[in-house]
């Protein structure tokens, strides 16, 4: 049921239905039953339709968050589960950087790449939780240990959501548990393998064209690596440091 027009996918996981008409312009999202939609989907609906909608603008859904501050563009946070990701653009948040997003955001491409927000959703790992007091009375638990505990940015910092920003530079954090966090440059070709794969996996339909607009993207701002160390707090402060030079 795929083509040049219609675009389709199926979640295994509730039987979620997702269908595309470029020609006409609809799009259709289908649950058997309600009460089976996991939680977890209310952080990113219809992912799916959007991805691919998107697309036909020139612009690529990507598994990525972003950061930022007023009149000085962000950064996008890009990474493999566990990488420090989704923990950076909370400390940025609490701290009071902009938010555009923690788990996928927008990407515009061209001279000028510009990052748009899509969901203000965060989701962080058990382990994570604690270290974010000022947010649990907004996180909703699934019940089993193992799942993300998921929040609303908007319902505690609704003055922060950004409908987006220019991206100044791709940062992926690492976190190496000793020493100072710092950022050290590294190659695109880092940044490709540290941000495609993840879209391109996470997103029905997603291929060689996903692929190669996120290798152009990656060429166009300067890449980092982000360090975390024991004083893991201080990510907010580093990025902020670059944002304002």
């Amino acid at each position: 049921m795929n083509d040049e027009r219609i675009h389709t996918a199926v979640d295994a996981a509730y039987f979620g239905f997702s269908l595309l008409d470029t020609l006409r312009n609809e799009a259709l999202f289908n649950v058997p039953d309600p009460a089976r939609i996991p939680y977890y989907e209310s952080s990113s609906p219809l992912r799916s339709i959007l991805s691919w909608w998107l697309a036909r603008s020139g612009r690529q859904l990507v598994h990525a968050g972003a950061v930022g501050l007023p009149g000085r563009g962000g950064v996008l946070l890009a990474g493999r589960g566990g990488s420090g990701k989704s923990v950076s653009s909370l400390l940025c948040l609490c701290d009071g950087l902009d938010f555009a997003g923690d788990d996928y955001v927008a990407l515009e491409f061209g001279e000028r790449p510009f990052v748009h927000s899509l969901y203000n959703s965060a989701k962080l790992n058990p382990a994570d939780i604690g270290r974010f007091p000022a947010l649990l009375n907004a996180m909703q638990h699934p019940g089993e240990t193992e799942e993300k505990a998921l929040l609303f940015a908007s319902q505690i910092f609704p003055e922060r959501i950004a409908r987006g920003f220019p991206v100044r530079a791709i940062i992926l954090p690492r976190v190496k548990g000793a020493g100072r966090t710092e950022l050290k440059e590294t190659s695109a070709a880092f940044g490709l393998r540290s941000l495609a794969p993840s879209t391109i996996f996470q997103l029905p339909g997603a291929g060689r064209e996903a692929f190669e607009a996120i290798a152009r993207f990656v060429k166009t701002v300067p890449n980092y690596i982000l360090e975390i160390g024991s004083d893991g707090p201080a990510v907010p402060s580093v990025i902020r440091e670059f944002l304002s030079r």
